[in-house]
């Protein structure tokens, strides 16, 4: 089984990085299907290494949770919850267990050994206990990010790796969308609902332990993110209100310059969800800037849903769970700034978390 995050990304990263790789994105209408069934008969280990916003529940890989054996994650009833099902029975591992928040962006592994009729569960590497089970030893016709039984619960996220019992291995590296090669054994998966804009190229870096990789990962969220589109004299999809001879956005050679005197200018960003990347590439910068997220209600930005950025500047950003915060924006404090903004991108952003 893999041990690190070393093996997951298929080479060995050096200290200075950084790595580059493909990932799959599945929006909750891809899923992959083995070849051919698995028995897991006797003792087994399952390991999946993914990363999800989408608190609801999801399947990581399952036949039929009624006939087979079926494992899943999901946010219910105020606590995170770790399941694996088999004909007849199931058990959970709750928030009461200690268990952690998956779902929040970051890499995370989890894994479950079956040892006899106990199943243990452990998350990054860290035991959260063991409950009982019924072993199965009939065939699975496993499916990974849905089920046969279950179809409306697909994985939405980034599934990077998964282990079967040291019989099937799958890194999700390559830019196929019709095929996942079984790194150990024959059993292909065959990839459902995938076309070119699901695959990304994601680049990592390491520091000098060889841990904490962090990248950007997927297209860009925020659109023109260049300001090399324009409506008028504001950069497409962004709103600048009220512009006086002090709050004011130009199209210079450059790029958007900007001139606020603590107004703000900023883009919907309502099909985003879960944490963001934001990279912000700024010239000429005078003055305190922040980016965050702007309330529906009165235009203005809390101080607490903000940061700071400077140029090239590079930062994490989690949208708040209020419903309120519908923009993504930017602002200026006194006194006046004036600024040539040149880029601003806002991307998914994954961090491993062991």
């Amino acid at each position: 089984m893999t041990t690190s995050a070393l093996r997951l990304f298929g080479s060995q990263p050096q200290a200075s990085g950084p790595v580059t790789r493909n990932i799959h994105t599945l929006d909750g209408s891809q899923y992959y299907e083995l070849g051919s069934t698995v028995t897991l008969s006797g003792d087994f280990t399952v390991e999946f290494i993914f990363s999800t916003v989408n608190q609801d529940n999801q399947i990581l890989m399952g036949d039929s949770h009624t006939a087979a054996y079926y494992f899943n994650i999901a946010y219910s009833t105020g606590d995170f919850h770790f399941r694996i099902y088999w004909p007849g029975g199931s058990s959970r591992w709750a928030e009461t267990d200690g268990t952690p928040n998956v779902f929040d962006g970051k890499i995370h592994k989890v894994k479950y050994v079956i040892v006899g009729s106990s199943a243990t569960l452990y998350v990054d590497d860290v035991s959260y206990g063991s409950k009982s089970i019924t072993q199965y030893t009939g065939a699975n016709s496993f499916l990974i990010g849905s089920s046969n039984s279950i179809t409306t619960a697909k994985f939405e996220g980034q599934i990077l790796y998964v282990n079967i019992n040291d019989q099937h291995e799958y890194l999700f590296d390559d830019t196929s969308t019709t095929t996942v090669a079984d790194q150990i054994g024959s059993n292909d998966l065959t990839m459902t609902g995938f076309d070119a804009a699901d695959i990304a190229e994601y680049t990592y870096t390491t520091d000098a332990a060889g841990g904490g990789e962090t990248g950007w990962l997927g297209a860009e969220r925020v659109i023109n993110g260049t300001f090399d589109n324009w409506t008028g004299d504001d950069p497409d999809d962004w709103t600048v209100p009220a512009e006086t001879a002090t709050r004011y956005v130009t199209e210079v050679a450059a790029g958007a310059h900007i001139y606020l005197d603590g107004g703000i200018m900023w883009q919907a960003h309502a099909n985003h969800s879960g944490v963001l990347c934001f990279k912000v590439v700024a010239q000429d910068t005078n003055d305190i800037a922040y980016m965050g997220f702007v309330r529906s209600s009165d235009g203005n930005m809390a101080s607490a849903d903000r940061q700071t950025f400077g140029n090239g500047t590079t930062y994490r950003l989690a949208i708040p769970s209020t419903t309120d915060r519908t923009s993504i924006g930017i602002s200026y404090e006194y006194p006046l700034a004036d600024t040539v903004l040149t880029e601003v991108s806002c991307k998914a952003f994954l961090e491993v978390a062991y």
